[in-house]
């Protein structure tokens, strides 16, 4: 995965280290069911994270034109908490394409106003 160096962060402190990623939103502390957890419990690495049905939700809401892609920094993970907040958790393929569909209104709806890539209603 391509990076790019933004801050040089090395001599902070483990405390002051992991409050500054937080700060510009550069890390997520959260779990797969949105739950915060202590900085010393996230993964050390991204294949280690969860699978969260509700990222995969947000990112195929992305891809139907639900909201656009933006450089926002875990986008998706704030998607997927809205979607978590108010959407039934999809446990099988068919209640995940059901849960979609609803999704797909709610992104456009103006509960989603001031999230990453909001577009709402979109007029013909």
């Amino acid at each position: 995965m391509p990076a790019v160096l933004v801050a040089d962060l090395s001599s902070l402190s483990y405390r002051e280290f992991w409050l500054s990623m937080e700060n510009q939103r550069w890390t997520y502390p959260y779990d797969a069911r949105g739950q915060r957890r202590n900085f010393a419990d996230m993964p050390d690495h991204v294949w280690a994270l969860a699978d969260d049905e509700y990222r995969s939700l947000a990112a195929s809401v992305r891809d139907a034109g639900g909201y656009e892609k933006t450089t926002v920094p875990l986008e998706e993970f704030r998607w997927a908490d809205l979607f978590r907040t108010y959407l039934p958790y999809p446990g099988t393929d068919e209640e995940f394409a059901s849960v979609e569909r609803q999704a797909l209104k709610l992104a456009k709806s103006s509960v989603a106003e001031g999230l990453p890539g909001y577009i709402g209603e979109t007029r013909s």
